[in-house]
């Protein structure tokens, strides 16, 4: 039971924290600490399971939660090319909708002061 909620406890820690800088939009550059949490709670599940000293709910809640979030996050690497715009940088030329749908050019807006919102998953 112990070595369960061992597993259980290490994955959804590392998954609380991945969530608290996700939702804050402040990931972290370097993410091999999550993924030594996760697989670290899968080979505990695992060897729970095998051991089958109770908390079985636990070990596969460990297993199954680290695995996806294993593969989702190997998944959603994202990583910024060299000629990326940083705050404060000139917009490139682009075409896009306004509020109303109607679609505008980047130069028209020059001259104004306005915020553009990108938006991106990371999950």
């Amino acid at each position: 039971m112990v070595l369960a909620a061992s597993a259980f406890s290490i994955v959804l820690g590392a998954t609380l924290d991945w969530a608290w800088h996700a939702w804050r939009v402040k990931m972290r550059q370097a993410r091999w600490g999550y993924f030594l949490a996760w697989g670290l709670g899968i080979v505990l599940g695992i060897y729970a399971l095998f051991q089958a000293n109770g908390g079985a709910a636990f070990a596969w809640i460990a297993v199954v939660l680290g695995s996806m979030l294993v593969l989702f996050a190997a998944l959603s690497a994202q990583r910024l090319s060299q000629n990326s715009i940083k705050e404060g940088d000139t917009i490139p030329q682009f075409t896009g909708l306004d509020a109303n749908g109607e679609p505008f050019e980047s130069s028209d807006l020059e001259g104004k002061r306005l915020l553009i919102k990108f938006f991106r998953g990371h999950w």
